[in-house]
């Protein structure tokens, strides 16, 4: 039986797809369970806060732009029923990666669900106007 590679026996639907992502270790070689299926994405800089302790926190230099450790991004069937508690509640930001720092619908890659459980909740944050680039220069 021919197939792509890394293509699971379950065929799903693109509507029925939701990205998954998980802020990882700062070096790969960190990473314990390397996963067989998604990716690992790194060199994304944070504009306007920083990750710290697993959550987004207030800069505490005056610096624009900080690391974010590596990524994991996998593919997740989407729930039937409602929604993400944590995403609702506040406690989860839904963050724009850009490929530039320039914002704008061209430039956008995909979001992200980053923990946003310290001192601000998501719309601190979204107002704020915290981002992921790909490229800090414009």
């Amino acid at each position: 039986m021919g197939g792509r590679p890394g293509q699971t026996q379950e065929a799903w639907s693109l509507d029925d797809v939701d990205y998954h992502t998980q802020v990882t270790e700062d070096q790969f070689e960190k990473i314990k369970n390397v996963q067989s299926e998604g990716a690992y994405v790194y060199g994304l800089d944070l504009e306007s806060a920083r990750w710290y302790k697993n959550s987004l926190d207030d800069p505490n230099e005056k610096k624009m732009f900080y690391p974010l450790p590596i990524l994991y991004v996998t593919a997740i069937q989407k729930k039937k029923g409602p929604g993400d508690d944590r995403a609702s509640s506040g406690s989860v930001y839904n963050c724009p990666v850009y490929k530039y720092a320039k914002r704008t619908d061209r430039y956008i890659i995909f979001r992200v669900k980053l923990n946003c459980e310290g001192n601000h909740d998501a719309k601190f944050w979204k107002l704020r106007g915290v981002a992921l680039l790909c490229f800090t220069e414009l």
